[in-house]
């Protein structure tokens, strides 16, 4: 049937349930102040990161962003031996790359599921979330994180690695409209029927991520309602009929035989208990004074700082907030620690760190498989490899996405304390003058994190994240340590690892 015939408006609301950063090269966001954090108090700028906004200077999720992780997340139900069938029926509904050789004909098209750029609806207040409200920018509504890389041999802050970007805050809700250009006969048996009933279900389900840090439990999306859902068709009479869908195609949405799709591999919960205090330290770009103007209880009347605390990251008052690069980062430093450690006893997996015979054996690395090497990593992996031998390939132009994803970060509610501190002079040991301050820290906190593992992981590589996420749970390398303070007995958690009961095969369908 051609375009022409017939197509189909849906119209959802979806909202994100933890920050979305989609990037872009074109600048800050409009209107930077000291005060919205892309400038210092000074004036300098800063090197921030920006997100995509329309042209109401509003936060906006790119088409072609949505097109490529629902096109992603279709691709992941057709099995590795189903890579031709997977092209040509995918290729139909999303669009096929035109073939660019002049003696063939060309084969490209631009498929029939046509996503539009998802368009700002409503936002909670920005305000709950700790962040720093210097760190606002009211009128793109969003905020600046600034978080610091972790180095991976020593689990600590990385030198001279501090970063920031906006990010869109949680709870933020966009418009997305969705368009099949031909008719859909229903959203049972009819092809584009089912992925637009599937897509739909795994955004009411499993939600999925896009953007930065999305293997790090950002940016994930959630669906709130299907809106609308029109038909339009064209008669023999060449007569234009409209036709309201919505009842149907949220019937099928809801009907436990529809199954999401599944693009990850579950693979289990991590359970950490704090056993002390714990806290993220909030980076305000704003000096402390200005900070403390937030709170009354930190000012005097003329608005400067009468007390020196240091913030945690939180969501309001009672939410502690556990950044997943934050854990992603220590994560990776245990794995380096562990994996050595197994090497030299001899209880390395088999096939890695790999065979350095064989020029893909730096991403047989467990360490590069889970978590991930840019290609700088392994350029110079293999750099060192050549001075051993020859290899005859060409250094890697893009780098490797880890195997290890964080869905999602789930806190228990507590109440921060103010725990007092007084800075020692490291050559005395006595106090400093005026040197008293205190800690905002939340006292035995509990996270629930879900891991999964990508498409792309073999049974090797659910053997291997599984012993290693065990491997926290008991031995020399039992626990682990978070947030700030470490080296004065802040942020130790005790883990326990519950390995996910469902199958891979049921996970795979």
């Amino acid at each position: 049937m051609s375009m022409y015939d017939g197509h189909l408006i849906v119209e959802a609301v979806v909202e994100t349930t933890s920050p979305l950063h989609i990037g872009t090269a074109l600048g800050a966001i409009p209107d930077a102040t000291p005060e919205d954090g892309s400038k210092t108090a000074d004036g300098e700028t800063r090197e921030i990161a920006p997100v995509q906004l329309d042209a109401r200077r509003l936060p906006i999720i790119p088409s072609t962003t949505l097109k490529g992780a629902m096109r992603a997340l279709a691709e992941s139900a057709y099995t590795q031996d189903e890579v031709e069938r997977r092209d040509r029926e995918i290729g139909e509904i999303f669009g096929a790359i035109r073939n660019s050789d002049p003696n063939t004909r060309p084969t490209g098209n631009p498929g029939v599921l046509v996503p539009y750029a998802a368009r700002f609806l409503k936002q909670d207040e920005l305000a709950g979330r700790v962040e720093g409200k210097a760190n606002i920018c009211a009128s793109a509504r969003t905020y600046v994180t600034t978080r610091t890389a972790i180095d991976d041999g020593s689990g600590t802050a990385d030198h001279r690695k501090l970063f920031s970007q906006w990010v869109v805050a949680p709870g933020t809700r966009f418009l997305l409209r969705l368009a099949v250009l031909q008719k859909v006969e229903n959203f049972t048996d009819d092809p584009v029927g089912k992925v637009l009933v599937r897509l739909l279900k795994t955004l009411d389900e499993d939600r999925f991520a896009i953007g930065r840090g999305r293997g790090d439990g950002q940016g994930a999306l959630a669906l709130v309602e299907v809106r609308t859902c029109r038909e339009t068709t064209l008669t023999d009479t060449a007569e234009i009929r409209e036709e309201d869908r919505l009842d149907e195609l949220r019937a099928a949405v809801a009907d436990d035989r529809t199954k999401p799709f599944r693009l990850h591999r579950p693979l289990g919960v991590l359970h950490l208990t704090g056993a002390d205090a714990f806290l993220v330290k909030v980076e305000d770009a704003a000096p402390l004074g200005k900070a403390a103007r937030r709170n009354p209880r930190d000012a005097d009347a003329e608005g400067k700082a009468k007390r020196n605390v240091q913030r945690a990251l939180r969501d309001g008052d009672d939410l502690p907030v556990l950044p997943g690069s934050s854990l992603m980062g220590a994560l990776r430093a245990r794995a380096e620690w562990y994996f050595s450690r197994e090497a030299l006893c001899g209880r390395a997996p088999p096939d890695t760190p790999g065979d350095p015979s064989k020029d893909d054996w730096p991403l047989r690395h467990p360490v590069n498989r889970l978590f991930g090497a840019d290609a700088d990593t392994l350029k110079k992996i293999r750099q060192n490899a050549s001075d051993r031998r020859t290899t005859g390939t060409e250094p890697p132009k893009t780098g490797w996405a880890g195997l290890l994803r964080i869905v999602v970060i789930e806190a228990s509610r507590a109440k921060p304390r103010a725990l007092p501190s007084v800075r020692i002079d490291r050559f005395s040991a006595a106090p400093f003058d005026k040197g008293l301050f205190e800690t905002e820290a939340f006292v035995h906190p509990t996270f629930r994190v879900t891991l999964t593992l990508d498409a792309r992981a073999t049974e090797l590589d659910m053997d291997t994240a599984d012993a290693f996420l065990r491997s926290l749970t008991r031995g020399p390398g039992k626990g682990l340590m978070l947030g700030h303070g470490g080296n004065h007995g802040y942020g130790w958690f005790d883990v326990e690892f519950e390995k996910n009961p469902a199958s891979v095969k049921e996970a795979a369908r």
